[in-house]
C-alpha cells in the first residue's frame, strides 16, 4: 500500500516544514552592505537588511532567503522591527522564539551579534566573513560568501596610525 504524501494543513505546519530546508544561505558579496562608514554612503546607501539602492547587509540577505520580501526588508535595520507575519519567517534562524522548543537559538542574540560583526569598522572583509559564518555555525546554519566585493575588498584598520589618525592598511 502506497501512502500519500503529507500536505500540510496549516501556515504553522507549512512553515515549519519549509525551516528543515533553512539551514544554508548564500551572501553575494556584490551587493552586501557592510563596514558601516567604510563605504561611501552615496554610491552604497545605509547599513539596513535592504537599503533603497538595492544592498543588503548579512542579515537582509538571510531574512530574504527565509521568505520576507525585499520590499518588507527595506529601511529596516534590524530583524524584530519586521512584522509580526514576516518574523515568523526568521524563528529558529535569526530571531529566538522562546515559546517554541523547535526555534530556539543557541545564541538567542545572533541578530545583533552579526549586525555588530557585519557593521564592523575595524576588521577585515575575510575576518568579517569568518566572524559571522562561525556565530551562524554555532546554531547548525551554514553560509557560503560568493561573488566580488561591494565597494571593494575592505582590509583591516587599525584604531589609530602612529600620529593618532585613523589608518588603513
Amino acid at each position: 500500500m502506497t501512502r500519500a504524501r503529507h500536505e500540510p494543513d496549516s501556515i504553522g505546519e507549512q512553515m515549519q516544514l519549509e525551516k528543515i530546508g533553512r539551514r544554508h544561505f548564500t551572501i553575494d558579496r556584490s551587493f552586501w552592505r557592510r563596514g558601516a562608514s567604510r563605504l561611501d554612503l552615496r554610491p552604497h546607501g545605509y547599513t539596513e537588511l535592504h537599503n533603497k539602492l538595492g544592498n543588503a547587509c548579512c542579515l537582509g540577505h538571510i531574512a530574504q532567503q527565509c521568505g520576507v520580501t525585499w520590499a518588507e526588508l527595506t529601511g529596516t535595520t534590524m530583524p524584530g522591527e519586521l512584522s509580526v507575519a514576516s518574523r515568523a519567517f526568521l524563528y529558529g534562524v535569526l530571531i529566538d522564539n522562546k515559546l517554541d522548543e523547535s526555534d530556539r537559538l543557541p545564541n538567542p542574540d545572533i541578530a545583533a551579534v552579526a549586525a555588530s560583526i557585519n557593521d564592523s569598522i575595524t576588521i577585515s572583509d575575510e575576518v568579517r566573513e569568518a566572524e559571522i559564518t562561525a556565530l551562524f555555525a554555532e546554531s547548525g546554519i551554514t553560509l557560503t560568501f560568493h561573488g566580488e566585493y561591494l565597494g571593494g575588498y575592505l582590509g583591516s584598520r587599525s584604531p589609530l596610525d602612529k600620529d593618532g589618525k585613523v589608518a588603513f592598511d
